[in-house]
């Protein structure tokens, strides 16, 4: 079903996947103002309109789209809706994705399929289908979310190393394709993030002492309002008490 929006009247249209908790919320809310239109796009609705009332709260606009970023056809169904309701994106924030704790002994068939699946096919085809529709207008932003393990490797993360990492060199490959036409392509590599999905997956780390998801959003954001006369093609962020890299 078409996204339905819940005003016409934002600036640029800014789409985020993931957006129903944890860091994708929080880089919606960072878009919470009169300039922008918020798409916030995730598996389950409900949470994405959550997101979508915090938006409206702090006086933005915004609207919520289930899109299951595994199935290729929906994220091409999804982002031609918002082409045809918006004409157009303006940013795009591959933030979705999925992690789960195990060693490489007992990484099955299946989980290793559903984690590159989600984290570097759905990146993929978000990006893919996004990029297609800035490439006539030579303007936009497609920012990734990738993760320390995109450039590290840590135990029992072997599957999600391996998906962070193809974020990483796919986000380089498209920002070389994307350069010659006007269009940012960057990524945001963060460590421990004070979410659900890492306080599962890295019980061993300090709470107190974790990245909140607004740092990672502030990063976000900041890549987006870059003047044209620079470009920063990724940003790290580590908690000040892990080891500098």
């Amino acid at each position: 079903m078409p996204p339905q929006p819940h005003s016409p009247q934002a600036r640029r249209i800014v789409v985020i996947t993931g957006a129903g908790s944890g860091i994708g919320a929080a880089i919606a809310l960072h878009f919470a103002d009169h300039q922008h239109l918020v798409v916030c796009c995730g598996r389950r609705r409900e949470a994405c309109l959550a997101t979508v009332q915090a938006i409206e709260n702090a006086g933005g606009t915004a609207q919520a789209v289930a899109c299951d970023i595994r199935d290729t056809s929906a994220v091409e169904n999804t982002i031609s809706h918002i082409i045809e309701q918006h004409g157009h994106i303006d940013v795009l924030i591959a933030n979705a994705g999925i992690a789960e704790n195990r060693s490489v002994i007992e990484t099955s068939d299946s989980l290793l399929d559903d984690i590159l699946r989600t984290n570097v096919q759905g990146t993929f085809s978000c990006c893919r289908a996004a990029f297609a529709h800035m490439l006539p207008r030579k303007e936009g932003a497609i920012i990734t979310i990738g993760s320390v393990v995109s450039h590290k490797g840590y135990p029992q993360q072997a599957a999600y190393a391996a998906s962070k990492h193809a974020v990483l060199g796919f986000t380089r490959s498209l920002c070389a394709e994307a350069q010659p036409h006007g269009i940012r392509v960057a990524c945001v590599m963060p460590g421990g993030v004070a979410t659900e999905m890492v306080r599962r997956t890295r019980p061993d780390l300090d709470g107190n002492q974790m990245i909140q998801p607004e740092d990672v959003a502030n990063a976000v954001r900041y890549l987006v309002d870059l003047p044209k006369r620079i470009a920063i093609d990724s940003i790290s962020i580590r908690r000040w008490n892990a080891s500098p890299h």
